[in-house]
């Protein structure tokens, strides 16, 4: 069973296209990856015994991540009197290791292909 954070190799990109206004896009773009960072060491420093493999704990943190820009940023819509409407797509890869996870929400899509020679 391997920790995340023991990984020789991580990397993250992620697009994010907004949508009546570029709050979310923005949001999501300067918060995501240090959610993500969070959730990773989390996820560390508890029993994840039900997520064995790096592919499941990766998984993990990408919904975990997700979840809390969601409600992070829907509370800052409203906070202080505001009435933002902004919302956002998403597509991110996030790597670790030679494990690649996709996420997408809304109307995006990412492929991946590989070139054999």
């Amino acid at each position: 069973q391997q920790d995340l954070g023991q990984t020789k190799q991580q990397g993250l990109y992620a697009i994010f296209d907004g949508h009546v206004g570029n709050q979310a896009a923005r949001f999501s773009a300067e918060k995501f990856h240090e959610m993500l960072i969070e959730e990773q060491s989390s996820l560390a420093s508890r029993d994840s015994a039900s997520l064995s493999s790096i592919e499941e704990k990766a998984d993990y943190i990408l919904r975990k991540a997700f979840d809390r820009l969601d409600r992070d940023f829907c509370n800052l819509c409203t906070a202080d009197g505001r009435n933002w409407d902004s919302g956002s797509t998403a597509l991110v890869a996030h790597i670790v290791d030679d494990v690649i996870s996709l996420a997408n929400l809304g109307d995006c899509r990412g492929v991946v292909c590989r070139l054999v020679s």
